[in-house]
């Protein structure tokens, strides 16, 4: 008679060669088998499949909450079997969030408990599960921003990035909740993933909305970061300087020169997220005349249709005769509709 570790063998190798010749309930049946060995070759079978059909194992995330509490390791030598099944399982709970993150949300805390080990193997498939937690629900996760900041902290760059993906999600929904962050992210503008670094500018561009005083604070290093090497980040951090300039634009005009070197910049989204920082600068009425006046103009023949579009609302909220004069001739023959509604928009507002 086959032993149910066995069974659990011949569906694993069964489920690399094709996962669709499986049947997921015979997996998850061995995965609610009392033994640990048998779970833990059925934990590999079932994430095989998990990765083509996510949604067979919605019905599975109650057991393997429950599998993810009763993991406690005795020894040194269980510790690594164990830490290799719970990253299989955390694995697992990440492919069916794809699918389903609200029915896997009913695992956070479980997801959570492991986090308490920061630099721990386990840290990044857990800091996967609660990206896709955070995109289901961001509101249970406020309570947990000073655990996410932490995670900015560690060694393993997946889980700086996702530490900042989660940041970022809660503070498009509650941005006076990641106030306690922004220490860690205004560091985190130079990091060395600069995936990490181009989210942490976007987050401290979002937190302006709910805590504007202590976001001035962030106005240094984000002009600092209109220098740094990948364009993502500088095109970031000038549009976190535009956030802020809606609400605090005295500390971002301090670095207005900054800006206007960056209206030349050879990315599109730095030449045009530089002009809407001045464009939101020249709203507030700061003086922008004398440093950014012929400079905006000659953007006004940039190739790209955004950049135009940007600067020609930028020259309007400026209201200088001559610009208004380019703004009518913009308005008439440029070759892109947007740049002409732009340029329209910007004179009717005068």
């Amino acid at each position: 008679m086959t032993s149910p570790r066995d069974r659990a063998l011949r569906l694993r190798d069964a489920a690399k060669e094709d996962p669709d010749a499986v049947n997921p309930d015979r997996v998850l049946e061995l995965l609610r088998y009392p033994e640990r060995p048998v779970q833990r070759v059925a934990s590999e079978a079932f994430l095989l499949l998990l990765t083509e059909h996510p949604s067979v194992g919605t019905s599975a995330v109650e057991r393997i909450a429950y599998l993810l509490r009763q993991t406690d390791p005795e020894t040194a030598a269980e510790r690594d079997a164990a830490v290799e099944f719970m990253e299989t399982l955390l694995l697992c709970l990440a492919r069916i969030a794809t699918a389903d993150p609200e029915r896997v949300y009913t695992a956070r805390q479980e997801v959570l408990d492991v986090l308490e080990e920061l630099e721990g193997p386990l840290a990044a498939p857990a800091s996967v599960c609660l990206v896709q937690f955070v995109e289901a629900d961001p509101l249970p996760l406020v309570a947990h921003v000073d655990r996410f900041t932490a995670l900015l902290d560690a060694d393993d760059p997946t889980v700086r990035r996702n530490a900042a993906h989660i940041l970022l999600q809660l503070a498009s929904s509650h941005p006076s909740a990641v106030e306690p962050s922004l220490p860690t992210l205004r560091r985190r503008l130079t990091d060395s993933d600069t995936e990490t670094a181009k989210k942490a500018a976007v987050v401290l561009g979002l937190a302006a909305r709910g805590s504007p005083d202590e976001v001035a604070s962030s106005v240094p290093a984000l002009a600092d970061a209109l220098d740094a090497e990948d364009r993502g980040v500088r095109a970031n951090a000038a549009g976190a300087l535009a956030d802020i300039a809606t609400g605090q634009p005295e500390p971002v005009a301090a670095y207005t020169e900054t800006l206007v070197a960056n209206l030349s910049d050879e990315a599109a989204p730095v030449r045009r997220n530089a002009t809407a920082a001045l464009s939101r600068l020249a709203d507030a009425e700061t003086d922008l005349e004398g440093l950014a006046h012929g400079a905006l103009i000659e953007l006004l023949d940039d190739p790209n249709s955004t950049v135009r579009a940007t600067a020609c609302r930028a020259l309007g909220n400026m209201g200088s005769p001559v610009a208004l004069e380019l703004l009518r001739s913009i308005a008439a023959e440029d070759e892109a509709d947007t740049v002409r509604w732009a340029a329209r928009r910007a004179l009717e507002d005068q």
